[in-house]
């Protein structure tokens, strides 16, 4: 590769984890055209994704770690255009089917609905799965002392272990419910450094208050018996959290967020599972906590 790519290259994959991955496939790319890869034009990638002998996903990886750089060549004005963006798509081999994807017209109307009738612990359990990606087992065993704001005042939470944890954020408008929700059980604000839980069954609130530790989470199956009941009383068909889980990859996508990015969110262990998703749209560098904060600050 020559020394311009080389550099250009070092800037793009500073801080980055999978660089050797993606160092290969942009050096198969320049191998492949025999140019610098500034020069590389839309025919040139589209050639190459074609001679790559690889299965459909791994095709569709590699397309788009390319499209990846492309975008952050095109963003520092590196390149006029991203070319990657006028080759199509590879195929799948196993997509997610459409109709385990609800609208966003659907997720907000559940929500709307379960905050208006419900209480606020089952509209904050369902709000936490859109808005972050997080299992339902992960967000009903939250502890209040997984809370945590950094430097720049940003919320967070810490889920899984010290070895196998990861940082979600938790947008401000969610955080205020979260906090109106301590409120309401009376809980002062020296609980946010408990251990206890943070969900838990109604009527386990007086041992909650005196002591907190012994009482369990809210189960799973209660979650689901909620949903079943508010996806009646809307006429929608049965939105899961494991629906609203889809959902989210799927909003992540479509607002650009790199796929490394929702990987690290998601808590996979690898950016293959990006690929099993129907309809995916191209994806931009672009902060994935700010795109989808922002989406839903202006729905909610």
């Amino acid at each position: 590769m020559d020394k311009e790519s080389l550099k250009l290259f070092d800037e793009f994959s500073v801080g980055m984890k999978s660089k050797k991955e993606y160092f290969r496939v942009l050096e198969d790319l320049y191998e492949y055209c025999l140019c610098p890869l500034v020069d590389v034009s839309s025919e040139k990638v589209e050639g190459f994704i074609d001679s790559l002998d690889n299965n459909k996903n791994t095709k569709r990886r590699k397309y788009h770690q390319l499209l990846s750089f492309y975008n952050f060549l095109f963003e520092n004005m590196y390149v006029e255009m991203n070319p990657v963006r006028r080759v199509p798509v590879p195929k799948a081999s196993k997509q997610i089917n459409s109709d385990r994807v609800i609208d966003t017209s659907d997720v907000l109307r559940l929500l709307e609905h379960l905050k208006a009738n419900y209480s606020r612990r089952d509209y904050l359990i369902t709000l936490l799965i859109a808005t972050t990606g997080m299992k339902l087992s992960e967000v009903r065993r939250l502890k209040w002392n997984d809370l945590f704001m950094d430097l720049n005042k940003n919320i967070g939470i810490m889920v899984g272990g010290p070895d196998d944890g990861r940082y979600v954020r938790v947008f401000d408008f969610v955080y205020e419910q979260i906090d109106s929700f301590r409120k309401e059980l009376g809980l002062s604000s020296d609980f946010l450094k408990s251990d206890a839980y943070m969900f838990f069954s109604e009527n386990k609130l007086s041992d909650y208050l005196y002591n907190p530790s012994s009482v369990k989470p809210i189960s799973s199956g209660w979650i689901k018996k909620v949903h079943t009941k508010a996806c009646d009383e809307l006429s929608l068909p049965l939105v899961t959290s494991k629906d609203l889980r889809h959902y989210y990859v799927m909003l992540c996508i479509k607002l650009g967020s790199p796929a490394e990015s929702i990987k690290d969110q998601l808590g996979w262990s690898s950016t293959q599972f990006m690929y099993q998703y129907n309809g995916v749209v191209e994806m931009l560098e672009s902060p994935i906590n700010k795109a989808v904060g922002e989406f839903f600050k202006e729905k909610m």
